[in-house]
């Protein structure tokens, strides 16, 4: 009914009153919960790096957004955290007991050809996962190194030796050549194998045994990569960053090398400066639980804890169990107390996949029918390559 329409009268619309405070009301709600919205998401991204490792996984990591990390850089964060529910589990129950419930057919059916011993070869999404679940193990993915897809048993990446160079040129004068040097890095496949063994009973009445053996297996298989790509010797597995020619190594102790000397900042700050030096830009220093806890511990004079150098404090800190503590002393072979430490940029180094994981059960190998006993193994072939070995350093002979 319109105002007016009646003589005397005035009909008033409270809607028109109501409306204006309604919105307000609206758009107040719509920017607190925006707000909480972004509060959740940074507590949940906290959370998660701090459940995934220790120590932060990112230079300069301080819980806010890295608006300046490459987009690559992300995804290959992303890629190495593992699904919640492996299917590899789900596998080594029906390959071991037959019970195929809880896998819908295309699932099962997608599991390859039997081979002459048993074994498997896993599909792609599930050799994709146990990538995953191993590297989420590893310290050297988390400090950023990469993966690679071989083709065959060997593949030739080309690798930079030395950048070029530009010059100022005068008018009609001659303009000189600046030369790239390439090389390459060739990496040939090794075989990578894990075995466990268990009860029968054991997979037959436990309802977390696939779960249990999918950690242990890949926790094994991580440390062998972090070991590999390390300190690899490349006779029976990979040529790891210690063992490559063009790496820096350092003595510990640069007064009396023979002697060796305990870890400090220092001796990181330099090797950041070496690395700077090649036009490198270090991000992430490994080493042993003993040098972390030295370094940890620092204190000055009144006690209080020593304030980190910047180039230390940027670099993401990780620790492995990988890297001994028992090396041979340089003064003394017979004193095996020392160990070393890497310094580097590990987006420089690549770990290549040559093949898709295969599992194998048997209960008879291994002497495991007479004690009615499941052996489990699981195998794949990688190799480690380097490809620019002058933005590393390797700190040596260090002692408690």
């Amino acid at each position: 009914m319109l105002d007016g329409a009646f003589p005397g009268k005035h009909i008033s619309h409270p809607h028109k009153l109501v409306m204006p405070n309604l919105t307000e009301e609206v758009q107040s709600f719509l920017s607190d919960a925006k707000v909480k919205l972004q509060e959740n998401t940074s507590r949940i991204d906290t959370l998660e790096r701090n459940t995934t490792r220790p120590y932060r996984s990112n230079p300069g990591d301080t819980g806010e957004p890295d608006n300046n990390t490459k987009p690559a850089e992300k995804i290959l964060r992303k890629a190495a955290v593992p699904t919640q529910n492996p299917m590899l589990g789900l596998y080594l129950k029906g390959i071991v007991l037959g019970d195929w419930s809880g896998m819908d057919l295309e699932k099962r059916t997608a599991l390859s050809s039997v081979n002459a011993n048993g074994g498997y070869t896993l599909p792609m999404d599930v050799s994709n996962e146990i990538v995953d679940f191993a590297r989420a193990k590893s310290v050297c993915f988390d400090a950023g190194v990469r993966t690679l897809n071989m083709g065959e048993g060997f593949v030739r990446v080309p690798r930079l030796i030395s950048d070029p160079v530009g010059t100022w040129k005068a008018e009609n004068a001659d303009l000189g050549t600046t030369a790239i040097t390439f090389d390459s890095v060739d990496l040939h496949a090794h075989t990578l194998v894990a075995t466990m063994r268990c009860s029968i009973e054991l997979f037959e009445d436990s309802k977390m045994i696939n779960e249990t053996m999918v950690q242990s297996l890949t926790r094994a298989l991580g440390l062998q990569l972090d070991e590999a790509i390390l300190r690899g010797t490349g006779s029976t597995m990979p040529t790891g960053i210690r063992n490559t020619t063009g790496v820096t190594i350092v003595n510990a102790d640069s007064v009396a090398p023979a002697g060796g000397a305990q870890i400090t900042r220092d001796m990181i700050s330099n090797a950041c400066q070496t690395i700077w030096s090649a036009n490198g830009n270090p991000n992430s220093v490994i080493m042993s639980p003993r040098e972390f806890g030295i370094l940890d511990r620092g204190i000055d004079q009144l006690g209080q804890p020593l304030e980190p150098f910047p180039s230390y404090d940027l670099l993401s800190k990780h620790v492995t169990s990988s890297i001994p503590t028992n090396l041979g002393s340089v003064a003394d072979s017979t004193a095996t107390t020392t160990s070393e430490l890497f310094v580097g940029d590990f987006t420089q180094v690549v770990a290549a996949l040559r093949t898709n994981w295969t599992v194998e059960a048997s209960r008879s190998a291994i002497g495991a029918f007479s004690m009615m006993q499941v052996v489990v193994r699981l195998y794949s072939r990688w190799d480690v390559g380097v490809l620019l070995p002058a933005h590393f350093v390797v700190i040596k002979n260090l002692i408690a």
